[in-house]
């Protein structure tokens, strides 16, 4: 992927391509959150993955995300939570 290339700003302009033809897709979203992160764009990240918690709720990979943003983000009680969920 082109974020395993190091090619951050070219991986966020394609998830962000995805997102808009794709807005609701948990893969997309997913990969979105991650290309932000690698961009240090925590606050966007972090409402990325809020979104993926209320549309795919019951998903592994939801929580897991949820983790890694705050776990990036310094918050690492609420990291702890949700990769506990």
């Amino acid at each position: 992927t082109l974020l395993q290339l190091r090619r951050k700003r070219e991986a966020l302009t394609a998830a962000q391509e995805a997102h808009r033809l794709d807005p609701e897709d948990e893969h997309t979203l997913l990969v979105l959150a991650e290309a932000q992160l690698a961009n240090r764009k925590t606050r966007l990240a972090q409402e990325t993955a809020t979104r993926l918690r209320d549309l795919y709720p019951h998903s592994a990979s939801t929580w897991e995300m949820l983790g890694y943003v705050a776990l990036e983000s310094g918050q690492t009680r609420d990291a702890e939570h949700h990769y506990r969920e």
